[in-house]
């Protein structure tokens, strides 16, 4: 299960993102001997370029950054708990489609995005959000 929380605010022919998203893990060998609880954290902050501010959907385009908190809690019958966590920043590009009514409503994104950085890479990852335009 993914949860996440973004606040999008549009400012004429370009929208700032920030978010929250936590994909946490629950894991246990065939043997149910070892279980294992990971767990994901990304904050990202994105501005796009969506065009005008028609009613229909809209070709969006944008970058930014993504903060990442990945970590895992491992225990086994030999090895009580063993944790371990890492931090890192990723960059981001991403191209997709936007939904948005301008007189409010419900709206839609979808699209590709590259995530980049030291020792991560991953050139299609795709995305898609459901959300409410006041």
């Amino acid at each position: 299960m993914v949860y996440a929380f973004n606040y999008d605010r549009t400012f004429g022919a370009v929208a700032a993102r920030l978010g929250v998203g936590v994909v946490p893990g629950r894991a246990v060998s065939s043997s149910g001997e070892r279980h294992t609880e990971p767990l994901l954290v990304t904050a990202p902050l994105t501005l796009s370029y969506i065009g005008s501010n028609a009613d229909w959907g809209l070709l969006e385009s944008g970058a930014g950054v993504v903060l990442v908190h990945a970590a895992a809690h491992v225990s086994t019958p030999t090895v009580e708990v063993k944790d371990t966590a890492r931090t890192f920043v990723v960059g981001t590009a991403l191209i997709g489609y936007r939904f948005q009514p301008s007189e409010g409503g419900l709206s839609f994104r979808g699209g590709l995005s590259l995530l980049a950085g030291k020792g991560t890479f991953f050139p299609a990852w795709p995305y898609a959000s459901l959300g409410y335009v006041f």
